[in-house]
């Protein structure tokens, strides 16, 4: 997924339950992966999402996230992080 020219939006969780949630209302433009080494996750697993702005899918990511990321050339730029 990382080696289209398309924006990558990740987003990390509080819980499971808020990954799927996700996953749910993106259907196609979200694969959930687990968390890459570089970034922190309370639950292991996130969503990789094409296709959407980074502010789209905060309207769209129920309130358990905890960061929302853009991958740029092999690195993670966080762009939200929740208090």
């Amino acid at each position: 997924m990382e080696n289209s020219d398309t924006e990558i939006v990740v987003v990390t969780f509080e819980n499971h339950y808020g990954c799927v949630v996700l996953k749910q209302r993106l259907k196609e433009s979200c694969v959930l992966r687990p968390v890459p080494r570089a970034l922190s996750s309370s639950c292991g697993t996130c969503a990789f999402v094409r296709g959407l702005s980074a502010e789209e899918v905060k309207a769209q990511a129920p309130r358990q996230w905890q960061g929302i990321y853009i991958l740029e050339k092999g690195s993670y730029r966080r762009l939200y992080e929740q208090c």
